[in-house]
């Protein structure tokens, strides 16, 4: 199958974008011109839009390194909150349950919020603290 920009004679490996397949060279450029327009609209001091969360996500499981943990698209999607932009990235929490698949009884789940940063230059999210959870924070 070819890729759906015109002329462009590349094998589509599978790359979906909004209701076409393209080759990974203009998924790759759709996908950061995207980001690059939401990420021009989001302001300073406001949650990021839900389709900049959801690009995020998907530069998270597919191009950005992460380091000291675990992140996926759905867990930024849904859960992620404390978003604050600064001028060559951000930095968000999200409250994680470590434990919860070895201890089922809902007075067993320990909760933690961790707080990530977002280098968009150097395309790295760390984890860069943890804190202990309370009842003001999302769950």
């Amino acid at each position: 199958m070819p890729c759906s920009i015109a002329d462009c004679k590349e094998a589509v490996y599978p790359r979906y974008w909004q209701g076409k397949y393209y080759c990974i060279t203009h998924y790759n450029e759709l996908m950061s011109n995207a980001f690059e327009k939401e990420w021009s609209c989001w302001e300073e001091n406001m949650p990021p839009s839900p389709w900049l969360r959801s690009l995020f996500g998907r530069f998270l499981e597919e191009k950005w390194s992460v380091r000291n943990g675990l992140l996926s698209k759905a867990r930024i999607r849904d859960r992620a909150f404390n978003f604050l932009k600064g001028g060559t990235g951000f930095t968000f929490e999200i409250t994680r349950h470590p434990g919860a698949f070895m201890d089922w009884s809902p007075y067993g789940i320990s909760r933690i919020v961790q707080k990530w940063e977002v280098s968009l230059k150097d395309a790295i999210v760390e984890l860069i603290e943890e804190r202990p959870w309370t009842t003001d924070d999302p769950d």
